[in-house]
């Protein structure tokens, strides 16, 4: 077998499909050439603390995952059912019982590409934790809301805690999940809590309402917050991004996000197809939302 360097000579006389193969065989075939372009980096990399983590434990983290996105996508719709008891008690028109929603879907949107960048570069576990804990704490006071002016200011402040919900969670599970098959079935059973979450709401608020009261709505996110903040702190590993995150997770962020607030029942095929191309590092087909 000849060497790399005795077939060099030969290759010149090959001759070359295209005007680029002179200038291709024009640079010296080495045997340091070959090392340095099978070490480049791949281009994602599972990063992340992979602990061997139980299949028990597993679930019981994608349980408390999924419990936080049940809390986002109730308080979406459960609100709505108790608008009427709201504006009687606290003496107020329609028009300004709309911002109760509208205020928090607005910041819920708009902040969850800052939340899944900070995940991504503080601590997935951290800024999931600060999120529940945002999120309880703005039901506890809309709760005792004395007017509708607090009322907004505190359903912004549970907006705020939602944003870190979605993207932190989702980066978790991802990261638990490295399988491809088991993530799959992971981001499945996620986008299907969502779908039931916000279809729940309005059973969960009418019953809530006819019972206790419009403040009753906000109660029932207060154990469920608490005790998921607990069960993260116990269980859920930390993970962060190895380096920063290219523009193509940036959009399966938005694409996977977005597609649950709209329309769960076909997030699961986007988050998945999305997540499987980023994890084995294929390029974007021409023309995708992540190329542009």
């Amino acid at each position: 077998m000849q060497s790399v360097s005795a077939a060099h000579p030969q290759l010149r006389n090959v001759p070359g499909r295209s005007p680029y193969a002179a200038a291709t065989l024009s640079t010296p075939v080495t045997a340091e050439v070959v090392p340095a372009v099978q070490s480049q980096p791949e281009p994602y990399i599972h990063h992340a603390q992979q602990a061997a983590l139980g299949g028990g434990r597993r679930t019981i983290v994608l349980a408390i995952c999924c419990s936080a996105l049940f809390m986002v996508g109730l308080d979406n719709t459960i609100v709505i059912v108790g608008l009427p008891s709201i504006g009687a008690s606290l003496h107020t028109a329609v028009s300004g019982l709309q911002w109760t929603i509208a205020g928090y879907t607005i910041v819920l949107a708009s902040l969850l590409i800052f939340s899944g960048a900070a995940a991504d570069r503080i601590g997935r576990r951290t800024i999931f934790q600060v999120g529940l804990s945002l999120f309880t704490l703005g039901s506890w006071l809309c709760s005792l809301a004395p007017s509708l002016a607090w009322l907004i200011a505190f359903r912004v402040l549970q907006g705020i805690g939602g944003s870190m919900l979605a993207p932190a969670a989702l980066g978790i599970i991802t990261n638990i999940f490295s399988a491809p098959k088991d993530r799959a079935k992971a981001i499945g059973v996620w986008d299907g809590v969502s779908g039931l979450s916000m279809a729940l709401g309005p059973i969960v608020g009418g019953i809530l309402v006819g019972s206790v009261g419009w403040r009753g709505i906000f109660w029932a996110n207060i154990p469920v917050g608490l005790a998921a903040v607990a069960l993260t702190a116990l269980l859920v590993p930390d993970s962060r991004a190895a380096r920063r995150a290219p523009a193509t997770r940036s959009m399966m962020l938005i694409a996977t996000a977005s597609s649950t607030r709209v329309n769960p029942r076909s997030s699961s095929v986007l988050s998945t197809s999305m997540l499987r191309r980023s994890h084995t590092g294929r390029p974007w087909p021409s023309g995708s939302p992540a190329t542009g």
